[in-house]
């Protein structure tokens, strides 16, 4: 097919117009608009639209003799086009200004709708005989880029992508000018993300530099299904297991994801999308029982994740980097603009996290929010960042030359090393607690799946750990680095949380029966792993998921060579980060009630800190050391070490202490 005349930029917009004819405007800030004729195989240049158009830009065909455009780019104007007399003019304009996400669509009848986008949850409806807006009940959540409207003929319903490397999809009943949460699409829509209506399905691209397009099945009366059936639910009381050893510590009738373990291995703090249409985040005790509310506002908060003390969280606010205190207070925003995947340092000192600069780049924020520095800026998308045990140096993927490479920074230095090279993708980096190693997956190209592969961080001696004929996500490496975890997906709607043991090459499935499990992180003690559920069997991606975690143990562990009983035991875990610059945190498991003592020492054998000293019950605990001795004073740089005595039997570990 011939191309246009010239690049389609930010903005740009296709309309067909009924027999063989499309529309498309140019956008980029340029007013260029042009016509392709399917029969002719050619393209037509037109009248120039009134305005430069811009982000958000959209153009709709409405039946006849005329289409309509949006000219966003963070403006108001809003544009009628004459077929016949190949001229525009200025209507209403609209409520408010149309940005990012910003998306049009014909109801074919005698209204339009329209998603202001820019980060914004408005939106309007436009008659078309009175050449007026009015604006209707907002969108569940601000609409940002990828953001996106297609028309349901059959129901009469609107459908919409928010985008904002979201995965949130929702339905619109004009009749009732309600909004409604509707299944999960399978990956994040982001810049670039559309949908379309054709035939009783909706089918979407997902955008973001990436080729996924998927198809959602409509049933007359607006039901919907991935089967083509209604959708059915399978509900399961609070505490029920799925399977041996899995059970459901949040179980209600909203959506819940992204759990993370406290550094003390007491706390699941998690996101929850609320009546209100925002996520909110929670926390819940790992053994179940009643839910804290740390949010409760219009923003949308997401992914969040503990300081290396417990004493604080960070996540995503509405695409902002915010702090709050693990009870929810004294929030404040770090970094604004639109930013992923944020991760403490091990100090507690820093934060690192991708900002979308007209790609994702990688920088650093401090915990303060006083500096922050790009770390990257060369154009390459940048993703999944992680830092390593030591603090000193970061593994996350890039897109070079068209795949995603795994890839190493020094801080100090920016310095960057790629330890992937290949024709694959190579994403989702986790790194060892020595940090001599990181797993991550590959999609192979001879087959399509993703397989967890091994690498050691200098980049040598790359490892396949799974072949099989499935896809590998997720990976995360245990506590003591003996094994790691993952999701493995043995059905297109049901996959298990698996332990792989990196001595003996074993696998084995945590869970069983018809569920999808997504997103694991393993516990502190390295003795379960808490993960989101979905066991609506008929769907895989619904907006009803749950948190549930599955015991690691004896009768799960099939390498015979390393069965441990851990809860008969005492135990003694080497401390986190090491070596130090800041906080240090130091786990240990008491098997009876016990008098303890937990103390620091130098080299010489001094005693430097006490950080445990009389009766305590059976459980797993965790001490901070702050570097301060028993006196108040820092410590200087150097080796130190802790030892936890108990009944007569002594434990001891080695700490690297930094300047």
């Amino acid at each position: 097919m011939a191309s246009p005349p010239n690049d389609a930029e930010r903005g740009a917009a296709l309309a067909w117009a009924g027999d063989s004819l499309i529309y498309m405007l140019e956008g980029g800030a340029s007013k260029r608009f042009y016509r392709y004729n399917l029969k002719t195989n050619a393209w037509q240049w037109l009248a120039n639209t009134p305005e430069k158009i811009g982000w958000g830009g959209a153009l709709v065909w409405a039946g006849g003799d005329y289409l309509y455009a949006l000219r966003g780019n963070e403006k108001k104007s809003f544009y009628r086009y004459r077929i016949s007399t190949n001229s525009w003019e200025n209507l209403t304009e609209t409520p408010g200004k149309i940005g990012w996400g910003g998306a049009l669509v014909w109801d074919h009848n005698n209204y339009l709708y329209a998603l202001r986008g820019s980060n914004e949850p408005s939106f309007y409806r436009y008659q078309i005989n009175s050449n007026t807006w009015t604006t209707l009940n907002s969108t569940p959540a601000t609409v940002g880029r990828g953001g996106s409207l297609a028309y349901d003929t059959v129901n009469n319903k609107i459908f919409a992508f928010r985008g904002k490397e979201t995965n949130e999809f929702w339905i619109f009943n004009p009749s009732s000018n309600s909004w409604q949460y509707r299944a999960f699409t399978p990956s994040p829509v982001g810049r670039g993300g559309a949908i379309t209506f054709h035939k009783g399905s909706i089918y979407g691209l997902r955008g973001d530099n990436e080729r996924d397009f998927w198809n959602y099945a409509l049933q007359a009366g607006g039901d919907y299904s991935d089967n083509g059936k209604p959708d059915t639910v399978v509900k399961r009381d609070p505490g029920t297991p799925l399977g041996e050893g899995e059970v459901g510590i949040v179980l209600d009738s909203l959506d819940n994801a992204f759990p993370a373990i406290s550094p003390d291995g007491n706390w699941v703090s998690y996101q929850k999308l609320d009546t209100t249409g925002s996520y909110q985040l929670y926390k819940i005790s790992i053994r179940g029982g009643d839910e804290i509310q740390l949010t409760n506002d219009t923003f949308s908060y997401t992914n969040p994740q503990w300081s290396p003390d417990g004493e604080w969280i960070v996540c995503i606010r509405d695409g902002e980097i915010y702090k709050m205190r693990s009870d929810g207070t004294d929030g404040m925003v770090l970094a604004t603009g639109i930013c992923a995947t944020p991760k403490w340092s091990p100090d507690g000192e820093f934060i690192i996290f991708t900002k979308w600069v007209g790609y994702h780049s990688l920088y650093l924020v401090e915990a303060d929010g006083s500096y922050e520095e790009p770390l990257t800026n060369d154009g390459c998308d940048v993703r999944f960042p992680q830092w390593s045990p030591n603090g000193e140096w970061l593994a996350y993927q890039k897109l070079i030359n068209g795949t995603y490479q795994i890839c190493k920074m020094l801080i100090a230095t920016h310095e960057e090393t790629k330890l992937t090279n290949d024709i694959n993708d190579n994403t989702n980096p986790c790194i060892a607690p020595d940090g001599n190693w990181l797993v991550y997956e590959k999609k192979e190209d001879n087959n399509g799946y993703r397989q967890i592969y091994r690498i050691f961080s200098d980049g040598s001696e790359e490892t396949a750990l799974t072949t099989e004929a499935c896809g590998h996500e997720n990976p995360k490496v245990s506590p003591d680095g003996n094994w790691i975890a993952y999701v493995k997906w043995v059905e297109s709607h049901e996959s298990h949380i698996c332990q792989y043991m990196m001595q003996s090459s074993i696998e084995t499935e945590l869970t069983e029966g018809d569920a999808v499990r997504e997103y694991p992180d393993i516990s502190p003690f390295g003795n379960l792993i808490v993960y989101v559920c979905d066991y609506e069997l008929n769907d895989r991606w619904n907006d009803n998921r749950s948190i549930f975690l599955v015991r690691v143990n004896s009768t799960s562990i099939n390498d015979k060579t390393n069965i441990l009983q851990r809860t008969k035991r005492l135990n003694l875990y080497q401390n986190r980060p090491n070596p130090t610059k800041g906080i240090m945190t130091i786990c240990y498991e008491i098997p009876v009630e016990l008098k303890i003592s937990l103390k620091v020492y130098d080299e010489t054998g001094r005693l430097v800190k006490t950080l445990v000293d009389g009766m305590v019950k059976p459980g797993n605990y965790v001490a901070c050391w702050d570097r301060r001795d028993n006196n108040g004073k820092t410590v200087s740089a150097g080796i130190y070490f802790y030892e936890l005595l108990a009944n007569n039997k002594s434990l001891l570990k080695k700490a690297v202490v930094l300047k």
